[in-house]
C-alpha cells in the first residue's frame, strides 16, 4: 500500500520469530508487519517505563548524597576563586 511515510526492513531471525509467536498468541488475525510495528510500539512503552525508573533512582540518590560535601570547600570558596579570574 502507498505510503509517504518511512518503512524499514526487518530480518526475521530466531530470535525475533519466537517473539513474533508469542505475540502471535495475543494478536492471531494481525499480519506480520502490523504484528511487528505493534511489538515495536510495546517494546517502546517498556523502554519509556525503564527510563522514568532510571530518573526516579538518579534522582533518589541524588537527594540521598545531597549536602554531604557541604563541609569539602569553606563557604567563601567561589568568591574567592571568581575573585582570581580576570576582569
Amino acid at each position: 500500500m502507498p505510503t509517504a511515510k518511512t518503512r524499514v526492513q526487518v530480518t526475521v531471525d530466531d530470535d525475533l520469530r519466537q517473539v513474533m509467536d508469542r505475540a502471535r498468541q495475543l494478536w492471531p488475525d494481525l499480519p506480520e508487519s502490523r504484528l511487528i510495528a505493534r511489538l515495536a510500539r510495546r517494546g517502546g512503552d517498556s523502554l519509556g517505563a525503564e527510563l522514568t525508573d532510571r530518573a526516579a533512582a538518579r534522582a533518589a540518590t541524588l537527594a540521598k548524597v545531597a549536602g554531604d560535601f557541604n563541609d569539602c570547600f569553606p563557604a567563601d570558596y567561589l568568591t574567592a576563586l571568581r575573585d582570581e579570574w580576570p576582569a
